[in-house]
């Protein structure tokens, strides 16, 4: 049977437990009261006015498996962009509101469940995207992708895409932070978010980064593959179109050398010299166009995948190395390095949430901005 002492000091392991995680507690600063909630105001209205304008120029397009996923895209958009007025009341008021404040449980919740949802969404609809330019273009013979190249497949893919992340989401959300419900009964609202909750979704945060990378993979096989075939067609193209140019151009000369010398040729062999030149040129301009056709097509087709690659990379693979670096090296009582990781980790987030603005001015940059199209 323990003896008191060994009781009390049992019973003294939690207290100093709790207070060490005090210690180390997470306290807004003015950047967070103050600009934050302007920060995501300007978010919010930049991702209304960009989306929309995707909308509208999509609504009036003919509804292919492409236009279908952006579609789907650009309301995962909204509704996150809908999400930061929800930050922005919360940033002004989290550190005032009590933790058991209905309006702070409904704003953290709406908060963070939208945020992930729109960042597993999109990460996925862009996966779908890939395939879907990879199945129509290359046509390979697996009946898995078929699916992909028809609108009423990605629509159901659209559908089961949203049922999955939107339910693993909610549920994942729900039941971590209610699980700490009542806890730490007189904190405030930010401290039921930062310090009460610091690693309750750290096992969905695992199969999220992983999920990310296997994305990332799948993206980059399907656009690889893309551009090889197309550098394929390019090359059979030239291949073709080689052997008519050389054969016309050794004529081409052969006739002009004839029609300069003039020695014994008269005129009517001179005009009918003169018709083949022009034949000729006209044979060797239409091949060296149809060449350059095929040339801008795969060079437009290219950088249209660098850009939606880079973005991809830039606004998704910060926020998921930042949380594979804090699951691997949790800070272990280091309050300095907590307080670093904490501000990461908010960085991050942020770069995340600015994909719904990027993506659409970058449709509407590729489509409408003279300088890309002669990019393109």
């Amino acid at each position: 049977m323990p003896s008191t002492g060994t009781i009390l000091e049992i019973r003294s392991r939690p207290v100093a437990r709790n207070l060490m995680n005090r210690q180390c507690w997470l306290h807004p600063d003015p950047f967070d009261t103050q600009v934050k909630p302007w920060l995501y105001l300007v978010l919010s209205l930049l991702g209304f006015l960009g989306n929309g304008l995707t909308l509208r120029e999509l609504w009036r397009s003919v509804w292919t498996p492409t236009v279908i996923l952006t579609l789907n895209k650009v309301t995962s958009d909204l509704l996150l962009c809908t999400s930061f007025l929800f930050r922005v009341v919360y940033y002004r008021r989290g550190h005032i509101w009590s933790g058991e404040d209905k309006a702070c449980q409904a704003t953290i919740l709406t908060g963070i469940t939208v945020f992930y949802v729109n960042l597993y969404c999109n990460m996925l609809l862009l996966l779908w995207t890939s395939v879907t330019r990879y199945a129509t273009v290359v046509r390979p013979c697996p009946a898995l992708l078929v699916p992909f190249t028809r609108p009423r497949g990605c629509w159901v893919l659209c559908l089961v895409t949203w049922v999955t992340v939107v339910t693993v989401v909610s549920a994942s959300v729900v039941l971590q932070f209610g699980r700490g419900k009542g806890r730490g009964g007189g904190d405030r609202c930010f401290d039921m978010l930062e310090n009460h909750h610091r690693e309750v979704l750290n096992n969905q945060h695992c199969l999220g980064v992983a999920l990310f990378f296997v994305i990332l993979t799948f993206i980059l096989v399907s656009y690889g593959g893309l551009v090889l075939h197309l550098q394929k067609v390019r090359g059979s193209k030239n291949t073709n179109t080689r052997g008519v140019s050389t054969g016309v151009t050794a004529g081409d000369r052969r006739v002009s050398c004839g029609v300069e010398e003039g020695c014994g040729v008269s005129l009517g062999e001179r005009e009918g010299r003169r018709e083949n030149i022009q034949g000729v040129d006209l044979e060797v301009h239409s091949g060296a166009g149809e060449r350059q056709g095929v040339k801008s097509g795969s060079l437009r087709v290219r950088r249209k995948i660098l850009a939606v690659v880079v973005v991809f990379v830039a606004c998704f693979l910060p926020y998921h190395v930042q949380r594979a670096v804090t699951l691997l090296s949790p800070h272990g009582g280091d309050c300095e390095k907590f307080r670093t990781q904490w501000k990461v980790t908010n960085t991050t987030i942020t770069i995340a949430a600015l994909s719904c603005i990027v993506h659409p001015l970058l449709h509407l940059a590729l489509r409408h901005l003279t300088c890309c199209r002669r990019l393109q």
